[in-house]
């Protein structure tokens, strides 16, 4: 709902400047055979462009659905971009899972040269699929760095501590979203008393209650996000007020991402023969921040741009600012 109420409040901007946009909300169905039905009814073959928000498990049938009606299908999110093969007509509007890890561990390396990187996760098999992802790109992109692996298999696991260079900056992906674990992790990185241990955290630990990042003197938290709104920003500003204006409550991210979305698309339309990679071209164009979308030529398009994040007085700021 949110999303739909931002996505108006663009409808109600573009009407400033003369252009016109219509917009019908669906609910999204609990299976693929009611997806299926959805995009493939008359009403959607006739849209300019469907903008979805499915579950994992139901976005390959949407995107199936979407080539078999020749929809123009924009996908708020995905756990893999191997959704978007072979369907130029798709794309994706926040970076996906896989990429959101290949994207921290590139800023990493690149940030910090000739430092010793070390993985460290446990034997779960989630943390074990994330862990396969970022090995990848560590190896990638290795060149001077020394690298370590460890899987953890206690919780209090003394061995990490073991693994910190006194004479490198250490670099540390820790690839767990448990605070029960984490916590005392950080704890003993910073017990060591080696000033500049970099960590690199997950999302998820923005929602992390009992650990003061802010406290630590020697360890340095980063965290990733694909959507991360820098309210403090002039043009969250003027947005904040028309949407508590309107709807007479604070937005959430999916009202800003409404209004990017939706705004930036209208701005871009051109006609209806338009190709849908052309219209995303000229709707974000490469100096558009929090939108990088970049297509490899045999599928869809997705917004590869990720925010790093890292605490400064008890707020998450980003540093990789375009």
């Amino acid at each position: 709902m949110n999303f739909l109420e931002g996505a108006q409040i663009a409808i109600d901007s573009l009407m400033l400047l003369k252009r016109e946009v219509k917009i019908t909300a669906y609910d999204t169905p609990p299976d693929s055979i009611g997806v299926v039905r959805m995009l493939t009814n008359p009403e959607f073959k006739e849209a300019n462009m469907v903008i979805g928000t499915f579950p994992n498990s139901l976005v390959n049938a949407a995107v199936g659905a979407a080539k078999m009606a020749n929809v123009n299908l924009l996908l708020t999110q995905a756990g893999t971009t191997s959704v978007l093969d072979n369907y130029a007509n798709t794309a994706l509007a926040f970076a996906s899972t896989i990429t959101q890890c290949r994207g921290m561990v590139s800023f990493m390396m690149a940030q910090y040269p000739d430092s010793k990187v070390i993985l460290v996760y446990r034997t779960t098999k989630r943390e074990e699929e994330l862990a396969a992802i970022y090995k990848d790109e560590i190896l990638k992109d290795k060149q001077s760095h020394e690298f370590v692996e460890h899987k953890s298999i206690e919780k209090g696991d003394k061995e990490i501590a073991a693994l910190l260079s006194k004479t490198k900056r250490n670099v540390i992906f820790l690839i767990s979203s448990d605070e029960a674990f984490i916590s005392p992790v950080l704890s003993l990185f910073e017990e060591q008393n080696i000033f500049g241990v970099m960590v690199a955290g997950l999302p998820t630990w923005q929602n992390f209650e009992s650990i003061d990042f802010m406290s630590m003197k020697n360890v340095q938290v980063m965290l990733f996000d694909n959507n991360f709104i820098s309210y403090d920003a002039p043009e969250r500003s003027v947005f904040r007020k028309a949407f508590i204006s309107k709807y007479q409550n604070d937005p959430l991210n999916a009202a800003y991402n409404g209004f990017d979305i939706v705004f930036k698309m209208g701005i871009g339309f051109e006609n209806r023969e338009q190709k849908f990679q052309n219209w995303i071209r000229k709707s974000f164009p490469e100096s558009t921040s929090d939108f990088n979308f970049i297509g490899d030529g045999f599928g869809g398009m997705e917004n590869k741009f990720i925010s790093v994040l890292k605490f400064n007085d008890y707020n998450l700021e980003r540093i990789n600012l375009k």
